[in-house]
């Protein structure tokens, strides 16, 4: 138990440095693909803490997943938009 959750806090902490390479800059939304990679270390950190009661279907764990994928796919789709134009 307290492997998994050394394991999270570090995935946490490197998803969180990693989504720092997301900026504003000039009016418009920058990103790399480090930023990508924090945002999925985020969600993965949250589901290695909360992976009991993702099985049991517990609405509050999932609502949350689902929020953290949402805002992920935000800023995957920011960042190919920005590619496009």
């Amino acid at each position: 138990m307290l492997n998994r959750r050394v394991i999270a806090a570090i995935m946490a902490l490197l998803g969180i440095i990693l989504m720092a390479s997301f900026s504003i800059q000039s009016e418009w939304f920058h990103s790399g693909i480090l930023g990508i990679l924090g945002s999925g270390c985020v969600i993965s950190a949250y589901l290695i803490l909360n992976w009991k009661q993702w099985q049991a279907k517990d609405h509050r764990v999932r609502s949350v997943t689902y929020t953290l994928l949402a805002l992920c796919l935000i800023l995957i789709f920011l960042r190919f938009g920005e590619a496009l134009i």
